[in-house]
């Protein structure tokens, strides 16, 4: 039996498997143990991502900012459109109701002149009726006094006919009649008397007459 050599080398143990195969493990050579990192590509792609979701966050915002501030904008520019329309619309409402009380004034002074003319001719046909049925009444005063003034016709032996007296005197009083003046008639009828009773008329009748006709002709 030879005796054991010493040696530096460590023998290891042996271990089996259940195969039955002998495995030598590797010596160790170092016994400071370091931590191992895990994953690395996995930790870039998350942060990868993450900074992308970021970015992809920060557009959106920024869309979502520019979109608000357009329909700010698009709203802003519709409300001052819409001032604008208003304010014209109720410049046109003001000067309409204007131009509408100024017509009302028109049309009121309008009727008010209407009913003034309406009036003048009312009494300017008053006055036309009065100053016809005076130059009617005049005229009707005229034949009065012409056939007072005219002699009677006398025959050739120079004396009427009771006929004819009858006559001139029947037309005389129709005349008188025609005037329709209860004055005249009054006064006439007293001259009848008077010239019946052999007296001369005191003149009333001619100067009534003469007065009469004058008032008649202003």
């Amino acid at each position: 039996m030879q005796p054991e050599s010493p040696t530096n080398e460590i023998q290891q143990p042996e271990s089996t498997n259940p195969d039955g195969a002998i495995h030598v493990e590797a010596p160790v050579t170092d016994m400071n143990i370091h931590p191992v990192t895990t994953f690395p590509e996995k930790k870039n792609f998350l942060s990868k991502l993450l900074i992308g979701g970021l970015v992809l966050f920060l557009v959106s915002v920024m869309l979502v900012a520019g979109g608000l501030g357009y329909w700010a904008y698009t709203l802003n520019t519709g409300l001052t459109k819409a001032n604008e329309q208003l304010a014209a619309l109720q410049g046109k409402y003001d000067s309409l109701e204007s131009e509408n009380s100024k017509l009302a004034t028109d049309l009121a002074q309008s009727n008010a002149d209407l009913e003034k003319t309406k009036q003048e001719l009312a009494d300017s046909q008053e006055e036309l009726n009065a100053k016809t049925k005076s130059m009617k009444d005049a005229a009707l005063r005229f034949t009065v006094l012409r056939k007072s003034l005219i002699p009677l016709t006398e025959t050739e032996d120079g004396v009427a006919s009771e006929d004819e007296f009858i006559a001139f005197f029947s037309d005389w009083i129709q005349s008188i009649e025609d005037v329709h003046d209860p004055v005249l008639l009054s006064k006439f009828e007293d001259m009848v008397d008077a010239m019946l009773a052999g007296k001369s008329g005191d003149g009333s009748f001619l100067e009534y007459l003469l007065n009469s006709i004058e008032n008649d002709l202003k």
